[in-house]
C-alpha cells in the first residue's frame, strides 16, 4: 500500500512507536492510543535471524494475547475469537479493518536489542534472498502493514560496532545493505520502504548518499536532539501528541 496523503495539524510528520513491551510494565494498550491524532505508527520489533529469516520476538504479545479483560479494542475479544483478532497484530487489525481508521502502519525490524544479526543476515546473496522472501511472506501472512522500517543500530561501513555489545559488523555492511534495499521494492512494490537512522553525526558511518535514493522515507531518531544529557538543564517532549502547555 502506498503512503496515504493524510494531513497533520502542523504539516509535518512524525513516526510514533507502539512497542510490544508497552503492555507489560507500562500497562499501555492499543485502545489507549489517541489514534485520531496519529498518522504514522511503527511497530517494533521483529527480529532477523542470522539466516535471513524473519521471526517474532514476543509471540505472546504479537499474535497470541486475547486482550479480553477490558484492555482491548472494540469489538472486545473472547476466548472464541479467531486467530487474526489475537495479539497486538489483531488489535491494530481491528482499528484498520473493523473500525476503518486511517494511518500508516510500519513493521520495524531490529532496534537496539535486535541489531546483532543484520551483518550476518545480509552478508551473502543467499541470505539476502532468504530475507526478502521471508519478509514478503511475513507481511502477506499479517496484512496490516503498509511499510517496512529497518532499524539497524547502527549500520556502519568501517568495521566498527557503534551499537550494542556483541553486534556483528563488517566493512562490507554498507554495500550489502544497498543490495537488500535494491531488492525490496521489486518484492514489495506497494510498500513504503524506510530506514531508521542515528542522528549523531559521529555514529553516522554509512554511505548516506547511496542509501537515501533507495528509500521512500528516512526516519531520524530525533529523540537524540533534545535531552538533558546533552548539557541542557531541561528536557522536553520531542514528538508530543498534544500542544505543550
Amino acid at each position: 500500500m502506498a503512503t496515504p496523503n493524510i494531513s497533520t495539524p502542523t504539516g509535518k510528520r512524525a513516526i510514533y512507536y507502539f512497542t510490544n513491551w508497552s503492555i507489560y510494565g507500562r500497562n499501555y494498550f492499543v485502545k489507549d492510543l489517541p489514534i485520531e491524532n496519529l498518522v504514522d505508527i511503527s511497530y517494533p520489533f521483529v527480529k532477523v535471524e542470522t539466516t535471513g529469516e524473519i521471526a517474532l520476538f514476543d509471540p505472546w504479545a504479537d499474535v497470541q494475547n486475547p486482550f479480553n479483560n477490558g484492555n482491548g479494542v472494540d469489538p472486545q475479544n473472547n476466548w472464541n475469537s479467531p486467530p487474526e483478532d489475537l495479539g497486538l497484530f489483531g488489535q491494530f487489525k481491528k482499528l484498520l479493518k473493523d473500525q476503518g481508521k486511517q494511518f500508516n502502519f510500519m513493521l520495524a525490524l531490529g532496534g537496539w536489542t535486535l541489531s546483532a544479526t543484520f551483518s550476518d543476515a545480509f552478508s551473502a546473496a543467499e541470505k539476502r534472498s532468504t530475507f526478502v522472501t521471508s519478509l514478503t511472506n511475513f507481511v502477506t501472512q499479517y496484512p496490516i502493514f503498509n511499510g517496512i522500517s529497518i532499524d539497524w543500530e547502527y549500520l556502519s561501513d568501517d568495521g566498527v560496532n557503534y551499537g550494542n555489545d556483541g553486534n556483528s559488523v563488517r566493512k562490507e555492511d554498507g554495500e550489502n545493505f544497498i543490495l537488500v534495499l535494491q531488492a525490496l521494492p521489486k518484492a514489495l512494490p506497494s510498500y513504503t520502504i524506510a530506514c531508521c537512522c542515528i542522528a549523531a553525526p559521529e555514529k553516522a558511518k554509512w554511505p548516506i548518499e547511496l542509501v537515501v535514493p533507495l528509500l521512500d522515507e528516512l526516519h531520524v531518531m530525533t529523540y537524540e536532539f533534545h535531552d538533558g544529557n546533552w548539557g541542557e538543564t531541561k528536557s522536553a517532549h520531542h514528538t508530543n501528541l498534544m500542544p505543550s502547555r
